[in-house]
C-alpha cells in the first residue's frame, strides 16, 4: 500500500505505514524474583519508538488474540474490495494516519485515488476507510467509511455506516469469511454517496446569518460553556474555554467566510476544520463522527417546515452574537 499524492502535505496529515507496523508480541509476566510466569495473564508489549526500548501496552488474559496493526490492514484489503467494488488493489492508499504519542491505538484512513465524489463541478470530495486498532484496549477493530475533501484534509466521519463486525481480541471470534459474506452484496457506500452529494447541495442552499456561525459550531461539536456558574473558579474556567472556543471559531470563519459564502456549507467546513485541526489526537475520530452525525440530522431538521435557527440554537442562545 503507498501513500496517497493526491492531497497537499500538512502538518498534520501522516502517511508512513511504517511508524505503525513495529514489533508486538504477547509476552508472559513475572513477579518480582519469581522465575515462572503468571498463569492466565500476558503483557501486550512492542517497540513503538526504538527497538531498544520496550513499551508495555496494557495485560491481557490469555483469552486474548493479538491483532497487530498489519493484521488489521490485510483484513482492510478484504474490507476495501467490497465496499469501493474494485479488484485493483494498487488504487489503494493510505490518506491520513492518526495515532498518539505512545501509538497504543491508531486511524488508519485508506482511500481510493481514482473514486471522486464531484459536487457542482467545483469541489471534489474523496471517500475514505478508517480502520481503527489498538494494543491497550481502549478500541476495537472498527471499520468506519467517511468522507475528505480533496483540497485540503479536513474529513467527517459516518457512524451509522461503521461496518458491523467490531473485533473484540477474543480468540475465536474472527472470521474473516463471515467479513466477506456479509460485504458481498453491501452498497453502503453508495448509499452514503447519494445521502452525501444531496447533503452538501442542501446546506450550500441553506444561508446562516453571522451571529449564528459561533452558537452551531458549538452545537456541531456538542460542547457547552458553564460561564453562569456560580463557583468563581469554574466560571473563570468556563468562560477561558469558551473564549478559546470563539477563538478557533473566529479563525475558521476568516478562512472559509468570504471565500466560500455565508452558507451551512461554509460552517460544515470549518466544523470538519476544527474536527481534524483543533482536536487532541484521541479525540479526532469522535469529533469527525459528531459532524458527520449533525450533517444528516440538521438536514432533516432544516427541510422540516417551519425551520428556525433560533429554535433550533435555543440550548445556544448565551452564544448568539
Amino acid at each position: 500500500m503507498t501513500q496517497s499524492e493526491l492531497f497537499p502535505r500538512t502538518h498534520t496529515r501522516k502517511t508512513d505505514l511504517n511508524t505503525l507496523l513495529f514489533p508486538v508480541a504477547l509476552e508472559p509476566i513475572y513477579l518480582a524474583g519469581a522465575t515462572t510466569p503468571v498463569d492466565n495473564f500476558k503483557a501486550i508489549a512492542g517497540f513503538p519508538h526504538d527497538l531498544g526500548y520496550k513499551t508495555v501496552f496494557c495485560v491481557v488474559t490469555d483469552n486474548y488474540q493479538l491483532l497487530t496493526n498489519s493484521d488489521a490492514l490485510t483484513i482492510a484489503e478484504s474490507v476495501y474490495r467490497r465496499v469501493f467494488k474494485t479488484v485493483d488493489m494498487k488504487a489503494m492508499e493510505v490518506f491520513n494516519l492518526i495515532y498518539p504519542e505512545t501509538k497504543s491505538f491508531c486511524h488508519i484512513d485508506i482511500i481510493d485515488k481514482n473514486y471522486e465524489v464531484n459536487l457542482w463541478a467545483e469541489e471534489v470530495y474523496l471517500p475514505f476507510i478508517r480502520v481503527t486498532n489498538s494494543y491497550n484496549r481502549t478500541r476495537k477493530l472498527i471499520f468506519e467509511l467517511g468522507f475528505c475533501r480533496k483540497l485540503c484534509d479536513n474529513g467527517v466521519i459516518f457512524e451509522k455506516e461503521t461496518i458491523t463486525f467490531a473485533y473484540t481480541h477474543t480468540k475465536g471470534l474472527l472470521n474473516i469469511d463471515a467479513i466477506e459474506k456479509q460485504l458481498a452484496n453491501d452498497d453502503r457506500l453508495s448509499r452514503l454517496e447519494t445521502s452525501f452529494i444531496a447533503w452538501m447541495q442542501q446546506l450550500k442552499n441553506y444561508p446562516v446569518a453571522d451571529k449564528y456561525v459561533l452558537a452551531l459550531c458549538a452545537r456541531i461539536m456538542e460542547v457547552h460553556f458553564d460561564i453562569n456558574n456560580q463557583d468563581l473558579k469554574k466560571r473563570k474556567k468556563e468562560t477561558d474555554r469558551a473564549v478559546l472556543f470563539q477563538d478557533d471559531i473566529e479563525r475558521l470563519k476568516k478562512k472559509y467566510w468570504s471565500e466560500m459564502g455565508q452558507t451551512a456549507y461554509t460552517v460544515f467546513n470549518m466544523a470538519t476544520d476544527y474536527a481534524t485541526h483543533s482536536t487532541n489526537t484521541l479525540h479526532i475520530d469522535g469529533q469527525q463522527a459528531r459532524v458527520g452525525t449533525w450533517l444528516g440530522d440538521f438536514c432533516k431538521a432544516a427541510a422540516a417546515k417551519p425551520f428556525s435557527m433560533d429554535d433550533y440554537l435555543n440550548d445556544y442562545r448565551y452564544l448568539l452574537n
